[in-house]
Formats: C-alpha cells, structure tokens, sequence
C-alpha cells in the first residue's frame, strides 16, 4: 500500500485498487506462513562483516538449495560530490569531511550504471544524514526517509546503461562522517527458480489467531519447516499430535524439523510466566472463596451488653453474727494424744480412735418384701 502512490517495485508487485489517497499492490510471488527450506538452513549463522545484499544472497542459496546469487553488485561509475572530500575505504564505504569554505546547496551524491534490464535496489547509511533521492535523467524519482527505513529499498526497473544518481543532502551540521552506500541489480530468473522450489511445500492454514497457529503441510522430503513468526520462548509447537522441538532460524524466526509426508502442526503462544501467574490467580480465588463460604456457615455471635454485677459489699452482704455454735465441734486438750518426738518432727498432733467424730448412723427404711406368691396356687 502506497500513500503516495508511488512503488519501485514493478517486477515483483502489480496495482490491484486504488483509492482517493493511497494504491494497494499485490506481491505475486508471496509464499505461505510457513514453507519447507533446506535443512542445513538450521545451523546457518550470518557474517557481521557482510553488507545487507551479501546476507540476502547467502541466505537465499541457503534456504533455496540454489547456488547462484541473487543480488549483484554495481559499481560506482563517477561521483559528484558538493563541498565534501570523500575518500572510498571500501565497496560502499567512505568517509567524508567537510570543505572549509562550502556554502549554499551541499550534497554527496554517487552515480551507477545498470548492467543489464531489470530492477535496481539501494541501501544508504549516512553520518547526520536522513534522506536518499534517487535521480534518472536528472529528474528525482523518489526521496526515500534513511532514518525510518535503513533497509535494502527498490529503486526502480532500469535498462542497461542507463544512468542512476543516488543522492544525500547534507546540512552545514554535518561536518565529518562515514557513508555506507550500496547499488544492487537483482537476477530475475534465479528468484524466479528459487520461488518454484519453495512454494512446492509450503503450510496451508486451518487456523490462526495471535496465539494459535494451526495447519497442514506436505514434505516433499525431510528437512526445516521456516514459519515467519518472530521467535519467543513462550512458542510450543505439534506435529501430527506429538511435541516438536520449535528454534530459532536466523536467530529471527520459528523453525520445526519435519520428515517427508504429509503432517499437521499446530503452534501455541503462552507468554513466560503466564502460566504460574494465572495458577496463583486462580489459587487466591478459591481461598477467598473458601473464607466466605466458611464465614456464611459459622457466623460471629453477636455481642451484647450484660448487666454489670452488684457490687459485693458488706451493706448488701450483711455477715451473720448469729452462728450455731450446736452445730459446730469443739475439741479439748483431753482429745489429742501426745506423741514423742522423732528426728525431724517436734510435735505432731494425731486424732485418737476415742476423739475420732463417729459417723452418723443411716436409719435402715427398708420394709420386709411381701410375699407375692399366689396364696391359692394348686399344689
């Protein structure tokens, strides 16, 4: 989709609508989510000394089993540089530093020739620079925002010979720097190639949503399921019911290991420590839960005021002063025996059997039992 309507690419995409702001493009040559690659594709680790191009050319002999590359370089054909030095360290690397006495419309500007007929591609990186126009015949194409899209950009379809300027205007700001400049033509016939190969297996989806991802795949012989899901840890994946070891692929994406046939994959998303968090959920739940049904069964007792309790006085307490003395026993000296003392005790007072206070007598209310016999049983 194009708000300005304008696309480079003319081989690969085609207008299908358009609308009073934008145009809507198809890329025809889009393959599935997911696709069988070749397997030595899982253990391929990019050189950081490759330039983007040189990364996208190893990459797709890898994954394609194609041994010829698809982007080829061109080089620069002269330079017309405004009010910079620059000198080349490089294939697409300068440095450059800014002429003392520049004024007015300053710009480094790099020219190239296309090799042949076909579509043209650029990537430009610039020190306190942001922009890249790209020229043919002197009239400007496109200007293209280096800081929101440093990435390999169509610059148009061309004919060999043909002239291209690729352009950065600079300010006064900017006095020294590096610039990273690189013009590839692509081969058309090897993307071509390498399309046919990987659209025979590729993944027909029976589900998809941002968490689940469901499909049927047919391997034409093992190798590496490639799926264009960025890669996390909370991915686990199922092949034909049985768990698949899911890894990254480029250090970007998913990949899954299949064998030849046909299968069904299956793909769920989980983000790390969901499911702990939601068991500890559910767990607080459920005691809140218990507490209330527990609460409901075994209600507080209520508490309530009592009536505070009558001091205990000798006015509301009056003391008897009146005591039988009949009924209390008196003792005299004659009533205690006096025992020798031992060791330890020096007196010890003991309770004669005479002194001893008999037991009252229980008076006996038992009746004799009548005989209940039949006095006039037959002998």
């Amino acid at each position: 989709m194009a708000k300005d309507g304008y696309n480079a690419d003319t081989f690969t995409q085609r207008r299908i609508g358009e609308g009073e702001s934008v145009k809507l493009y198809k890329n025809d040559y889009a393959l599935n989510l997911g696709f069988m690659i070749q397997p030595d594709s899982k253990g391929l680790e990019l050189d950081k000394d490759l330039n983007p191009f040189q990364e996208q050319n190893l990459l797709f002999k890898r994954i394609t089993g194609i041994t010829d590359d698809l982007f080829t370089p061109i080089d620069i054909t002269h330079v017309g540089h405004t009010g910079y030095d620059v000198v080349r360290t490089d294939y697409g690397k300068y440095n450059f530093t800014r002429q003392a006495d520049a004024t007015g419309e300053t710009f480094l500007k790099y020219n190239y020739t296309a090799v042949k007929n076909g579509m043209m591609y650029a990537l430009m990186k610039v020190t306190d620079g942001d922009n890249m126009d790209i020229y043919f015949d002197g009239v400007k194409l496109h200007r293209y925002n280096t800081s929101r899209q440093p990435y390999i950009t169509p610059i148009g379809s061309y004919q060999a010979g043909d002239l291209v300027n690729v352009r950065c205007d600079m300010d006064e700001d900017a006095k020294k720097g590096t610039v990273q400049v690189y013009v590839y033509q692509m081969n058309e016939n090897v993307l071509l190639e390498g399309y046919n190969r990987l659209k025979e297996s590729v993944m027909e989806l029976t589900r998809f949503s941002d968490t689940k991802v469901e499909g049927e795949i047919t391997a034409q012989k093992d190798g590496c399921l490639y799926l264009s899901i960025p890669y996390e840890e909370g991915w686990t994946a199922t092949v034909d019911g049985k768990k698949a070891e899911i890894y990254p692929l480029f250090n970007a994406m998913c990949g899954i290991d299949l064998t030849e046939g046909t299968h069904t994959v299956k793909l769920k998303y989980s983000p790390k420590g969901f499911t702990g968090g939601t068991f500890m959920f559910i767990l607080s739940v459920a005691i809140l839960i218990l507490l209330y049904v527990w609460e409901r069964k075994h209600p507080a007792k209520p508490v309530t005021e009592t009536a505070t309790e009558t001091e205990t006085t000798p006015e509301n307490h009056p003391v008897d002063t009146e005591t039988n003395s009949d009924n209390i026993p008196h003792f005299t000296e004659e009533s205690f025996t006096e025992v020798p003392p031992s060791d330890n005790v020096q007196n010890i007072i003991s309770f004669t059997e005479e002194s001893a206070p008999k037991p009252t007598q229980i008076n006996d209310f038992s009746e004799e039992t009548p005989d209940t016999s039949d006095e006039g049983a037959e002998s």
